[in-house]
């Protein structure tokens, strides 16, 4: 019994110190060091070290994904923008054939850039839909 009792206070001191090293886990820095042990928690601790790296990873690309979104949708909103500008002072001259001309070409740019913009939300939705390990994925038949 006292082999046991000892064995159990060993276990549990390990556990103990794997629950700790969890909670000090910080969220804005993801990174763990995992124990180098030749047992079950060595490969616990293993286990959750490569988790958090994955966890860490995800979140880089997540960081990254939202940056690329906003920088290629800030280019077709400018030119909108400067487009409608463009055809609110066209309200001021008064050439009409100018005046035509002047909105005809905002009307294209703004045109041109909503494209653009669908291009790319249609382009980052795909690319926030797949998963890259589901292209490594292939059936097999083990008849």
């Amino acid at each position: 019994m006292i082999i046991g009792l000892l064995l159990a206070r060993q276990i549990a001191r390990l556990v103990q110190a794997l629950q700790r090293q969890i909670r000090a886990t910080d969220p804005n820095d993801i990174a763990y060091e995992p124990p180098h042990r030749a047992d079950e928690f060595g490969e616990v601790s293993q286990a959750y070290s490569e988790t958090l790296e994955r966890i860490r990873s995800a979140f880089e690309r997540e960081k990254r994904f939202s940056g690329y979104a906003s920088h290629e949708l800030r280019t077709p909103v400018a030119i909108i923008k400067s487009s409608l500008n463009l055809w609110q002072n066209c309200q001021v001259v008064d050439n009409s054939d100018l005046v035509k001309q002047k909105r005809h070409a905002a009307v294209q740019r703004i045109a041109i850039a909503f494209v653009q913009m669908e291009e790319v939300i249609e382009t980052f939705l795909l690319l926030s839909r797949s998963r890259p390990e589901d292209q490594d994925l292939a059936l097999i038949d083990l008849h």
